[in-house]
């Protein structure tokens, strides 16, 4: 769906297809007047985004960034925008980003050997390494991963066997361990799950 807000984008023709700002009035003429073709060799497997950046990985495992940086949230250790998309590391299974201000642009990726890997901001902990400090590489949490979700200012996560973890803001329970502690390391909360989603 085209409509006034960013498209982060498409896939036709096993090429990623980004969009910016199309009206909703012409569906078409929005597509033909809009539409970048970013020609990638293949369907990406993964995509996501924030409100100022966006994520893909490749078929090849690649992960690649563009947009804003002011928070490191590209990950290619600078904090300098980028209009072109620019690999970050190869190795990569899936991608959740999210945030929209200094306090909640960041990105959690999971690689395929199930290594948790995060970057951005972390002022509510939600990179899961223990601090509020922001990075702007991608820092390894922890491994033996299988899922992945994020919300405004949390992270939440599926282990191989089954396990939740989750962690970050937690002031209305989001965490789901019986309290509203913002917690800044992975958190145990369950078993026996099969998947997940966060909210904003």
């Amino acid at each position: 769906t085209v409509n006034a807000m960013t498209v982060t984008s498409l896939t036709v023709d096993n090429c990623i297809v980004a969009a910016n700002q199309a009206g909703t009035a012409s569906y078409l003429a929005a597509i033909e007047s809009t539409l970048t073709i970013l020609q990638y060799p293949a369907v990406t497997p993964s995509i996501s985004a924030g409100e100022f950046h966006s994520m893909a990985i490749k078929s090849d495992g690649s992960l690649w960034a563009w947009g804003g940086n002011k928070f490191g949230q590209l990950g290619d250790g600078t904090t300098t925008d980028s209009w072109v998309p620019k690999q970050i590391g190869s190795g990569y299974k899936s991608i959740a980003a999210t945030g929209w201000d200094t306090s909640t642009a960041h990105n959690i990726a999971l690689k395929a050997d199930g290594s948790l890997w995060a970057w951005g901001s972390n002022g509510y902990g939600q990179l899961g390494d223990g601090t509020t400090t922001s990075s702007a590489v991608p820092t390894l949490i922890d491994v033996g991963y299988s899922a992945i979700a994020v919300g405004f200012n949390h992270t939440v996560a599926l282990k191989s066997d089954g396990s939740l973890w989750a962690w970050g803001a937690n002031s209305d329970g989001q965490l789901g361990d019986g309290t509203t502690t913002t917690t800044l390391l992975t958190n145990h909360v369950g078993f026996e799950y099969t998947g997940l989603a966060a909210g904003s």
